[in-house]
């Protein structure tokens, strides 16, 4: 989690796929560089430290300044010039994020699809099917469709109270091409 409006940091960790099996790439980081949202927003091109620190076996530390966590959701992207290597982005909430409440809609729930070509790579343009469980019932449709934010590879929907009627709510995102997305939410009363 990260404070709301503060400077702070997000890890990420490269991946070289050209490599098999594939190998945590390292010294890159002069070749990567990012974006960033908030609260499924429009993408922000480039951070104020441009690119990240490298911190050793393919972690790097990205430093970010308060305007680039002054929001509730925060979805940070990178990718690299260097052929093959692949970055995991990164969805972080902040500490103004509100607790998820039982029965209560929450909007733009925000989450990356990502390729089943590398598993790592986010896939943009996926029609995204959405089911909900709810204290370990059966799977249902969710009540909203599932919107993709920009050509991003990142997803959102707006999760109606009847979604959230549980304490234990597991969601599962399917998409053609796609790995699948499951989450767990445990919901406050």
């Amino acid at each position: 989690m990260l404070l709301k409006n503060a400077a702070g940091g997000v890890y990420l960790y490269a991946v070289d796929t050209t490599a098999s099996p594939y190998l945590a790439k390292t010294g890159d980081q002069a070749n990567i560089t990012g974006s960033w949202s908030k609260d499924g927003g429009a993408e922000t091109a480039g951070f104020t430290t441009a690119n990240p620190t490298s911190i050793g076996g393919g972690v790097y530390w990205q430093p970010l300044t308060a305007a680039e966590t002054n929001g509730d959701m925060m979805s940070y992207r990178w990718s690299s010039s260097t052929s093959g290597v692949v970055i995991q982005p990164a969805l972080v909430g902040t500490d103004a994020r509100p607790a998820v409440r039982k029965n209560v809609a929450l909007g733009a729930f925000t989450f990356p699809m990502i390729g089943s070509a590398d598993h790592v790579t986010r896939q943009s343009g996926a029609t995204v099917t959405l089911t909900r469980s709810i204290d370990g019932g059966v799977f249902g449709a969710s009540a909203n469709s599932v919107v993709e934010i920009g050509s991003t590879g990142f997803y959102k929907v707006d999760l109606a109270g009847s979604d959230l009627n549980g304490t234990v709510i597991v969601l599962k995102a399917t998409a053609t091409a796609c790995d699948d997305t499951e989450l767990t939410i445990i919901t406050q009363p």
